[in-house]
């Protein structure tokens, strides 16, 4: 495509996008166009926006970015379950008095954590 748009006018250069076909966020022609693509295939001319594009689909298979989408997407899935399971914990939980007389009178032989002084001793934990 650079030859191409070269031979045209040394001014014109291709680029290279990835667009996914379930992609509810990309409404622009050239996605609709690019969507409909399988390997290989390339569109006629579109004017989209502020030039001419010809559309070439390279590959409908993109191993890598269907992985990173399937991780995003159970990474978001996730989390929407633990802020639903934390909301109804947090409805469920009992109103607590704190005591803080009793609190400050509490003295311990043993502290409960103590912070690792070095690298080696983090990894060690």
């Amino acid at each position: 495509m650079d030859e191409a748009a070269a031979e045209i006018d040394d001014t014109l250069s291709s680029t290279t996008n990835s667009y996914g076909r379930n992609d509810t966020t990309n409404t622009t022609a050239l996605y609709a166009a690019a969507a409909e693509l399988s390997t290989g295939q390339s569109t006629t001319v579109y004017e989209d926006g502020s030039g001419w594009y010809v559309v070439y689909c390279v590959s409908d298979f993109d191993q890598e970015a269907t992985e990173n989408k399937k991780a995003e997407i159970i990474s978001q899935r996730e989390a929407e379950a633990f802020s639903a399971l934390y909301e109804t914990y947090k409805e469920d939980a009992p109103e607590f008095d704190v005591n803080e007389s009793a609190i400050e009178s509490l003295s311990m032989r043993e502290p409960l954590y103590e912070e690792p002084e070095t690298e080696a001793e983090i990894i060690e934990e």
